[in-house]
């Protein structure tokens, strides 16, 4: 998304202070306010909207106001937008707000209601087709940007700025805090910030994101007992459960704790998440099998590799070269209806890049998309009740813009695609050659010692939460014994420092 820089710090401050105030101030406005109340037909247009009747007072816009001054006006424009977004077009109506008004020349008596629409709305916005009075302010609302020292540095004193009552827009801050000193590699800060927002009384950001983002800092810093600590509260139903056990299983790797880290990859390669399995999960089964010996165990993993990854390679590459595969066409056009929803690709996820969903340019394209699918269908439906009345011109403007923007959307969705598509094909080949190396030492190792014969080192029992059940390990896995076998890896027959 495009950032504008504010022309000034008393504009970007003015805009502040107005979206921290206006949802309570807009409670107490009326929309009539802000209306002509001279003749009879504005008192009863005034009338309608008093009583809440918005598609109503719609409708008799044209006769009441369209020929008027007061319908060119900016005041004018935000009522009528207003109307329309409470007819069910609050992304249109939203639109027509931003890029057709002055926020400061919206009348006094209604601009924080105006502000307040926009606000929920603005997830759908961007800064590109607003006017200059919305930019900074619909930069606000937007997630906040940290690519470089001097972006902590700003976000640092804005947060010391922020009352401690705003609990929402520290939490924001502290979380783009953390991930930007990340990126920076100041682990430091990114520790000191993620701290501060696992201490703060908040619901805006979800825990087990807090905590992922703990436990990464953690392994970053390599406090590795600390970081298995924080991976292990990510529970099943996060949708980080198979990241926390993949990291967890590093760490575990890290310290030589085999054992474990034979768990954590029995969880993973399970039959029940062969569609999410990444190509880095093979590799750490593979260098964990090396650790332990377990030579016969790498090639009949770096075969399921190619059973299982064979397709959604061939796929993924089409869609890096082409900008489109098999299925991606019918995904999106699922999301149409969902959003930028896991649940569109269900069947289909070999044909997705795993990264799509993660990428915030991918996701606020399905979303606008999609909710512009929605208004559309509506907008037909009140354009043709408004048309027994003359019609109107201004929601016919709208409606062109939708289904632009709608195409456009698309577009770029599928654009963002390529890209993310093009980077996993780029990882997809720096792991398979780290596959390649792995059978390589096996051989070298298979070859140069004779007392292996291509035995494996011995599992022992496999233990299940408090209660130990005694059970050999086979390719059926029950969901509940997932994440629950404890592998007890006896030490390697030899120690050959077999490694890629």
């Amino acid at each position: 998304m495009k950032f504008f820089k504010p022309k000034s710090f008393k504009i970007w401050a003015l805009n502040l202070v107005i979206s921290m105030i206006t949802m309570p101030a807009a409670q107490g406005l009326n929309l009539e306010d802000a209306l002509p109340q001279s003749t009879a037909a504005q008192k009863e247009f005034a009338q309608l909207v008093k009583d809440q009747k918005f598609t109503e007072a719609l409708m008799a816009w044209g006769p009441t106001h369209s020929r008027s001054d007061y319908a060119k006006s900016h005041t004018g424009i935000a009522v009528q937008a207003y109307l329309l977004a409470k007819s069910g077009l609050p992304l249109l109506g939203s639109h027509w707000i931003v890029a057709d008004t002055n926020l400061n020349k919206i009348s006094k008596k209604i601009r924080p209601l105006i502000v307040n629409l926009i606000q929920q709305n603005a997830g759908f916005l961007t800064e590109e087709e607003a006017h200059k009075s919305w930019k900074n302010f619909l930069m606000e609302q937007n997630s906040i940007q940290i690519q470089s020292r001097k972006d902590i540095n700003r976000w640092a004193r804005t947060l010391a700025k922020t009352p401690k009552s705003d609990i929402k827009r520290r939490a924001e801050i502290y979380w783009a805090l953390s991930v930007g000193a990340s990126k920076i590699n100041d682990l430091r800060l990114a520790e000191i910030y993620i701290r501060d927002l696992k201490g703060l009384d908040q619901k805006y950001i979800a825990p087990d994101k807090v905590e992922m983002q703990y436990a990464r800092v953690l392994f970053q810093k390599n406090k590795l007992n600390e970081a298995i600590d924080s991976y292990s509260l990510i529970s099943k139903q996060s949708e980080f459960w198979l990241e926390a056990i993949e990291e967890r299983a590093w760490a575990y790797l890290k310290l030589g704790n085999y054992d474990k880290a034979r768990s954590d990859v029995t969880t993973l390669m399970a039959p029940t998440f062969k569609d999410y399995a990444t190509a880095e999960v093979f590799v750490l089964a593979a260098i964990t099998n090396l650790r332990i010996c377990d030579y016969p165990q790498i090639l009949k993993d770096n075969k399921r590799f190619k059973e299982t990854h064979s397709e959604r390679i061939q796929e993924i590459e089409l869609l890096a070269e082409k900008g489109s595969n098999s299925k991606i066409g019918e995904i999106l056009e699922k999301m149409d209806q969902t959003g930028a929803d896991l649940s569109a690709a269900a069947g289909k996820l070999k044909y997705l890049p795993r990264l799509a969903l993660r990428s915030s340019k991918f996701s606020f394209a399905v979303n606008q998309r999609a909710q512009l699918v929605r208004e559309l269908q509506t907008a037909k439906d009140l354009s043709e009740r408004l048309n027994t009345l003359g019609g109107n011109a201004n929601l016919a403007k709208l409606q062109d813009w939708a289904k632009w923007q709608s195409q456009k959307d698309r577009t770029q969705s599928l654009r963002e695609l390529k890209s993310l598509a093009k980077a996993e094909i780029k990882d997809y080949r720096i792991n398979i050659n780290k596959l390649k190396l792995a059978e390589v030492e096996v051989i070298h190792h298979m070859n140069i010692d004779d007392s292996l014969k291509g035995r494996r080192g011995d599992l022992g029992d496999v233990s299940y939460g408090k209660d130990k059940l005694i059970f050999p390990y086979d390719d059926e896995v029950w969901i509940d014994e997932l994440d629950n076998y404890q592998a007890q890896v006896k030490d390697c027959p030899t120690k050959k420092g077999a490694s890629l």
